[in-house]
């Protein structure tokens, strides 16, 4: 993804996910996450058009995932969004995206997060379980550059 600059520089992370190749987590998990080379996990999204309401959202197996890695393992796992209409990445720990939160959508109907929606059909055709986080929990990172943005944009129309 052309957004991975930032956390790719980073020595105590370790990227977990890249835009357009299967989700693998590629390192071996031990019962001591203190002797791991890294002190948190880094999953970046793309994202698309936020249409009704301000969040952004993932796979809801992966989420899954993340959670008993992190529940389990000790290891804290880090979510990002980048997000080519607004020029910026923004992301949190995902102890923070997880708080519970009201508010109402572009329409004015009322949205509870971590919002769950089964069985969303995907730009790709196929359906997914999915997990949304409203925006006001994410912080910003850094503004994406206009070539980041353009592979961005380039990818998402790859995917469609």
């Amino acid at each position: 993804m052309a957004c991975l600059r930032y956390f790719e520089s980073l020595p105590d992370c370790k990227i977990v996910y890249h835009h357009g190749k299967p989700h693998k987590i590629d390192f071996d998990i031990t019962e001591d996450a203190s002797t791991m080379p890294f002190r948190y996990l880094v999953d970046v999204k793309g994202t698309e058009e936020r249409r009704e309401y301000y969040d952004y959202g993932f796979n809801d197996y992966q989420y899954q995932n993340y959670r008993r890695l992190q529940e389990e393992y000790g290891i804290p796992v880090r979510i990002y969004f980048c997000d080519w209409h607004t020029g910026t990445c923004v992301g949190n720990d995902l102890d923070n995206l997880d708080q519970h939160h009201v508010e109402r959508n572009k329409k004015g109907k009322l949205a509870t997060y971590p919002m769950r929606l089964p069985k969303c059909k995907m730009p790709t055709g196929e359906t997914r379980d999915m997990i949304n986080f409203p925006t006001i929990h994410l912080r910003k990172v850094f503004d994406l550059l206009e070539s980041e943005i353009t592979a961005l944009k380039q990818a998402r129309d790859d995917d469609h």
